[in-house]
């Protein structure tokens, strides 16, 4: 006669409880910001037959095109 005996077997399993939906919304924001700029630097590229508007047509330093220019903030730079 077999002998045979009872037990427990206790365990977890993952059960699904609730759902949720998770989504993205794209937005784009433009904004508007004031400024006083210390300093503005402008790139000149001279080539072809260019004249300057005001007449002096000098040739330009490749290292530092606005070399010659008038100090018009006042700060030292040209």
């Amino acid at each position: 006669m077999p002998l045979s005996e009872e037990e427990v077997v206790a365990g977890k399993r993952a059960v699904a409880a609730e759902e949720i939906v998770v989504r993205k919304n794209q937005v784009q924001d433009e904004q508007t910001i004031e400024a006083d700029l210390r300093r503005e630097r402008a790139e000149v590229h001279k080539t072809g037959d260019v004249h300057r508007a005001d007449g002096m047509d000098r040739s330009l330093d490749a290292d530092n095109p606005l070399r010659g220019g008038r100090d018009l903030d006042g700060d030292g730079v040209r």
